[in-house]
C-alpha cells in the first residue's frame, strides 16, 4: 500500500514462558493502516500464542485483510508468521486461486539466529548498522547516522562517562530545531487528545521525500 499512513493502535508486547523455561516476547493486537491516496485499508491481527488456543496457530502468527474502506469488502487476505514468512490466502469464491508465498526471512540470518546466542535477537538490519563502509559511501550518509555518533563509539570501548558528554551537550543546546525535518503534518485525524475546553486533533505526518537528498542534512 504505497503512501499509506498508520492511523490506529499500537501492538501489545508481552513476555511468555513455557513449562520448560523457554522465554519469548509475543506481539499481539490489531493494527489498521489506511491509504491516503485511495479507499483501501489493511487490518493486521497479531495473535497471542497459547498452547491451549483453539485455533492451534503457530507462534508469531499474523493475518491481514486488505479491503475497501467504504464497503469493508476484502480484496486480499494474507497470513503467516511475522518472523518467518508471509503468504496470500486463496479466495473462497474461486477454486483456481492458490496460496502464494511472497516473503521469507533471510535464510542466512535465520540460521545465525538459531545457532548464535550472541546477537541478542537483533535483526539483520540492526546488526549491520555500524558495519565499516568505504569513504565514498560514508560521504553520502546523513549526519544522524550512527557511524558518526561519538557517544556510541565510546560505549563500544566501555567508556560510559565519555559517552554521556555528547548526549548532555545536545540536551542543553537550545538552538536545535525540534520540528520534524522529513515529515510534514498534512492533515489531522478525528482522534482528540487533551481534556478541558480545548482538545486538539492528532496530526497525521507524511514523509516529504527530503531524507538524504543532501548529505549535509
Amino acid at each position: 500500500m504505497p503512501d499509506a499512513v498508520l492511523i490506529q493502535n499500537s501492538l501489545n508486547c508481552s513476555t511468555s514462558v513455557n513449562s520448560a523455561g523457554y522465554l519469548w516476547l509475543d506481539l499481539h493486537g490489531t493494527v489498521q493502516i489506511s491509504s491516503n491516496k485511495d479507499d483501501r485499508k489493511a487490518i493486521l491481527t497479531f495473535e497471542q500464542y497459547s498452547y491451549f488456543s483453539a485455533t492451534k496457530n503457530p507462534p508469531n502468527y499474523v493475518s491481514a485483510v486488505i479491503c475497501d474502506t467504504n464497503t469493508n469488502r476484502p480484496s486480499l487476505v494474507l497470513q503467516g508468521q511475522w518472523n518467518k514468512y508471509l503468504e496470500t490466502v486463496p479466495s473462497c469464491a474461486s477454486e483456481e486461486d492458490t496460496s502464494e508465498r511472497f516473503w521469507d526471512v533471510n535464510d542466512n540470518f535465520s540460521s545465525a539466529f538459531e545457532t548464535n546466542s550472541n546477537i541478542y535477537n537483533f535483526s539483520n538490519f540492526v546488526l549491520t548498522l555500524n558495519d565499516p563502509v568505504s569513504e565514498d559511501f560514508l560521504g553520502s550518509l546523513p549526519k544522524t547516522d550512527s557511524r558518526f555518533r561519538e557517544d556510541l563509539r565510546a560505549l563500544e570501548r566501555s567508556g560510559l562517562r565519555p559517552a554521556r558528554t555528547p548526549l548532555m551537550a545536545r540536551s542543553q543546546d537550545k538552538s536545535i530545531n525540534s520540528e520534524p525535518k522529513w515529515f510534514t503534518a498534512e492533515h489531522f485525524s478525528s482522534q482528540l487528545v487533551g481534556s478541558g475546553e480545548n482538545p486538539k486533533r492528532v496530526p497525521i505526518y507524511c514523509y516529504n521525500g527530503a531524507y538524504n537528498t543532501n548529505s549535509s542534512n
